[in-house]
């Protein structure tokens, strides 16, 4: 049976691009992060995209993830010092 239920546009959100804005409003270049929180620009990209199915099981281990977003905000305080 195939799922046809519409979700709503209030709950819709592009996550790639939030994480592009995000990065970019920052001054901060694909390649910063991806050697501050050690995936490739390849998965940086995908991410930004939200091109998940490209990334693989690893975007789901959740600690690696916190572990990686924490060096990213470390890396982008240095750079606005």
């Amino acid at each position: 049976m195939q799922n046809n239920k519409q979700i709503p546009d209030l709950v819709k959100v592009d996550i790639g691009a939030l994480l592009s804005d995000k990065r970019e409003s920052r001054g901060v270049s694909v390649k910063l992060v991806s050697e501050a929180i050690k995936l490739s620009k390849e998965t940086i990209a995908n991410l930004e995209q939200n091109q998940f199915s490209k990334v693989g099981k690893y975007s789901t281990r959740s600690k690696d993830l916190e572990i990686r977003r924490e060096k990213l905000e470390i890396v982008t305080r240095t750079i606005r010092k």
